[in-house]
């Protein structure tokens, strides 16, 4: 009687199969390994390289509620500083806050 499907010669019985099955097995593990090691480092690295550049970037830009800007008028000196609400860079009037910023915090009662 003949078959109608070959055997798989890794599922069989014969131990150089399945020696070599686990031989590929071991290969293809080790090079998953290696690839996933190189991808971790080259995400660390991005990652620093992120790091740093927000740091630069930090001394660069100005925080709010800081001086911006400082105009020499005689003797006085006047500091400008921005509001603080988040994104607003109108010059602050009152406790920190822009002219339009004040006012809808008066309104809402905050004050």
């Amino acid at each position: 009687m003949t078959q109608k499907y070959k055997t798989n010669p890794f599922k069989s019985g014969n131990p150089m199969a399945r020696a070599l099955a686990n031989l590929i097995k071991h290969q293809v593990d080790a090079m998953i390994t290696m690839q996933s090691v190189r991808t971790f480092e080259n995400f660390t690295k991005i990652k620093n390289d992120l790091h740093h550049l927000d740091q630069r970037l930090a001394e660069l830009t100005p925080r709010s509620g800081e001086e911006t800007q400082s105009i020499q008028r005689g003797r006085r000196m006047i500091i400008r500083k921005d509001c603080r609400v988040p994104g607003c860079w109108k010059p602050a009037k009152s406790r920190g806050l822009c002219g339009t910023h004040y006012q809808a915090a008066r309104r809402k009662g905050k004050f």
